[in-house]
């Protein structure tokens, strides 16, 4: 019991790292998403701004300006197939695959629930091994104590020949063995009570060790909950910043294509977009994150499962 439960706890982490770097991934193919749409959008703007130009409303700093978002827009597209490319080995190698190997995600996350998952009792595999130990050390207690007691063995046997005694008659012959035997060390130097006092030790330790376990496991699975239920406040705050900075934009757009918003505040405007979007892919990311370590914490058989 307590090997298994020791070889569930490792299963257990390679499922919620695996679970992680998957995630990682995720929110680094969103944030590549969220790159180059902005990288679109700066596109859009310096051909708006190349068309203000031709009609006299923009003049060649509006231009340079545009170039500049265009470059940096580029850059963090970069940036960001660059940490893709991170996550995607990274994962590649949990999976046990090359790590050449390019990963596609089919699906995407789902949006969070409510309510909110929870779990009433900690299923930690950590708190099996503890309470294998626990009757493993009192099994070593049974042991210790049994050299208090005689060993009694009992034999029989039954034998059925010709031994050879005469030589003319070569007689059959047979006979059955019967006995018992008893074995009684006495604890003259006290080494037995030695040995129980120290498996009794160990067994007090298992306890404390199972107590504690208990304590702390309940303790995470608390923080953990709480930091999920951070994660889908983040997640909601991010969504209403992002429909917030999108619907700011295309105003923007529409006012700078009429010549009323200058080219340096729609890019302004444009930045907060992007930020928005990339902020809203990482948010939806953390709370499958702290779902995930929740999970983890209170050791769910959902941290096998898809999300």
């Amino acid at each position: 019991d307590l090997y298994h439960a020791l070889e569930t706890s490792s299963r257990d982490q390679l499922y919620y790292q695996t679970r992680v770097e998957y995630l990682s991934l995720s929110r680094a193919e969103r944030i590549v998403e969220a790159t180059r749409a902005s990288l679109q959008r700066a596109t859009v703007i310096m051909k708006d701004v190349g068309s203000l130009m031709a009609a006299g409303a923009a003049d060649s700093v509006d231009r340079l300006e545009a170039e500049l978002a265009m470059t940096e827009a580029n850059l963090k597209v970069q940036e960001a197939l660059t940490l893709r490319r991170s996550a995607e080995i990274r994962l590649a190698i949990l999976l046990g695959l090359p790590a050449d190997d390019s990963l596609a995600l089919t699906d995407s996350l789902p949006a969070p629930q409510i309510p909110l998952p929870r779990q009433d009792s900690i299923e930690r595999a950590e708190l099996r091994a503890a309470a294998a130990s626990v009757s493993l050390s009192a099994s070593q207690v049974r042991l210790a104590r049994s050299a208090y007691y005689p060993i009694i063995a009992f034999f029989g046997g039954y034998s059925y020949g010709k031994p050879n005694l005469d030589l003319f008659n070569k007689n059959w012959m047979d006979y059955f063995i019967v006995g018992a035997s008893m074995t009684w060390s006495f604890d003259i130097g006290r080494r037995e009570h030695y040995q129980v006092l120290h498996a009794k030790g160990l067994r007090t330790a298992a306890r404390e060790e199972r107590e504690d376990l208990t304590e702390r496991f309940g303790r995470e699975a608390r923080l953990a909950y709480e930091g999920l239920t951070l994660a889908y406040e983040k997640y909601l705050t991010a969504g209403r910043r992002h429909d917030m900075a999108s619907d700011n934009f295309r105003l923007a757009e529409q006012k700078h294509r009429e010549g009323v918003l200058s080219s340096n505040r729609l890019l302004q405007i444009e930045t907060s977009f992007s930020e928005a979007e990339a902020g809203l892919a990482v948010a939806l990311a953390d709370y499958h994150l702290a779902q995930s370590a929740y999970y983890f914490a209170a050791g769910s058989d959902k941290l096998q499962k898809g999300f």
